[in-house]
């Protein structure tokens, strides 16, 4: 037979652990818009990967978050990135614009998430100016060139407080984009690409 002091103690440790449940189920964000923003690392792959070296990430989203973890939004995203050496000291600047949609837990300190972002990219290189007259429209590198693209994403984000979250990502994604001729600055010609990346950012949460 149990003693009184053994029923007691039991009786507490499960009165703290229904108790911690329930705070953890009323910690449930109700419907409302999100916005986030971070920085971090980005590197590529495929065709572009020959041209391009590691680049920094920039990138802001606004969403609506649903009670049940569902979310929709559009995004911007900014990557600048290095030729490879060989190719010389120019920037290739990557701008995307994109819509997402995503499923996360939003219960508990640490909430995993996933999103999916369908995107419009595109890059452009900086700098370049190649020697006699221009080139005809389209073989400029220093021009725009676009493209579409897709990114797979998975995060965690850390409970500040009910309106704020440290969040932090990898992400994996394919674009393609008009061929570009580095020929000029003896590159190849590249049209798609793989890229992959780490960020770390915050999350503000718009509901109370």
């Amino acid at each position: 037979m149990r003693s009184p002091k053994v029923s007691i103690s039991w009786l507490l440790v499960v009165a703290v652990a229904s108790a911690h449940q329930v705070a953890m189920a009323q910690d449930v964000e109700p419907d409302g818009f999100t916005v986030s923003m971070g920085f971090g690392i980005a590197q590529v792959a495929g065709e572009w990967g020959t041209a391009l070296d590691n680049g920094l990430d920039a990138d802001i989203n606004l969403s609506y978050l649903f009670q049940s973890g569902f979310r929709l939004g559009v995004g911007a995203n900014y990557v600048s990135y290095s030729l490879q050496p060989q190719f010389g000291t120019e920037k290739v600047n990557n701008v995307q614009l994109h819509a997402l949609a995503g499923y996360g837990l939003l219960i508990g300190r640490v909430r995993p998430y996933g999103q999916l972002r369908l995107s419009y990219v595109r890059l452009k290189l900086e700098g370049f100016r190649g020697p006699g007259p221009a080139p005809p429209e389209g073989e400029n590198p220093a021009e725009r060139h676009h493209g579409v693209g897709a990114i797979l994403l998975g995060g965690l984000e850390y409970v500040i407080s009910q309106q704020v979250t440290i969040d932090s990502n990898l992400w994996y994604g394919f674009f393609a984009t008009q061929p570009l001729d580095l020929i000029e600055i003896s590159g190849p010609e590249v049209s798609n690409g793989r890229s992959w990346g780490v960020r770390i950012g915050i999350a503000w949460y718009t509901a109370p």
